[in-house]
């Protein structure tokens, strides 16, 4: 399914917010081992901990800093969360296109300094 020009505009929200470290998302609290990153997820976002009904496809993970759903840190020293938001690979590659074409800009932008 194609991503809705809504979606795109919340995407591009989220690329701007993650780059401002406002977000806290699943890459964030990424491990290597699957075991201990799927812990580092229930631990953070605690809906999937409590058996909030995810789907197979949602695979990106996030939610909003300094905001009232933000909990004290857990024993990991990651954020909780008592709420989270879910991307599919779809919305999760777009982002990681916006991303990298900010960061490409910004570089330009960079370069031109003396």
């Amino acid at each position: 399914m194609p991503i809705s020009k809504e979606e795109l505009k919340e995407i591009k929200k989220l690329a701007l917010d993650y780059r401002a470290n406002a977000v806290f998302t699943s890459w964030d609290c990424y491990d290597k081992d699957p075991k201990r990153w799927a812990d580092n997820l229930r631990t953070v976002f605690l809906p999937i901990a409590f058996g909030c009904s995810l789907k197979k496809e949602h695979t990106f993970f996030y939610c909003h800093r300094n905001e009232r759903h933000e909990l004290p840190k857990n024993a990991n020293g990651f954020p909780m969360f008592d709420r989270v938001h879910c991307f599919t690979k779809e919305k999760e590659e777009k982002l990681i296109e916006i991303l990298k074409t900010l960061e490409t800009k910004e570089q330009k932008e960079l370069d031109k300094i003396n």
